[in-house]
């Protein structure tokens, strides 16, 4: 089965997005995995509308079902796009971005599936937001990442 996916997802209320699931490469994230690392990227197609909490979880659907059907990790790096109607102005959109899809993840899927938020500040005083999401069993595997991703902060 192709690591690379995407998917158009497209709902009731006239929101769509675009679902990409792609491997990283070594020369991307020089970190050493026993497993493939996937980038997941979720693009809003329609940027007026606000995303219900019914589409929301359709699309944690669609990662849990992905993750399901391959033993791999999630690489979730969280963009710094502003947000319309971000009502919650004191965070960033990064933060927000963060916050929402962890949140996400854990009310559906926390049973079967290990995860680890990562923080790191780099030289300028700049904050990224990471998740990484994969099997129960590989959560050694997601742990020994996470510690190389810390040790890139500057």
């Amino acid at each position: 089965m192709s690591l690379n996916q995407s998917f158009i997802l497209n709902f009731e209320d006239g929101n769509s997005f675009d679902l990409h699931f792609s491997e990283i490469s070594i020369d991307t994230l020089p970190i050493k995995s026993n497993l493939p690392i996937i980038d997941i990227s979720l693009k809003a197609n329609n940027a007026n509308l606000q995303t219900s909490a019914k589409d929301l979880f359709k699309i944690a659907d669609n990662v849990k079902e992905y993750l399901l059907e391959r033993n791999v990790i999630l690489y979730y790096y969280c963009d710094t796009k502003p947000i319309t109607n971000n009502f919650r102005q004191n965070i960033s959109p990064q933060q927000f971005r963060f916050q929402l899809f962890s949140d996400l993840f854990e009310r559906k899927n926390l049973a079967v599936f290990a995860k680890e938020n990562i923080i790191i500040m780099d030289a300028g005083k700049e904050f990224h937001y990471i998740c990484l999401i994969s099997r129960k069993e590989n959560n050694k595997e997601i742990e020994l990442i996470a510690n190389e991703l810390q040790k890139l902060q500057k």
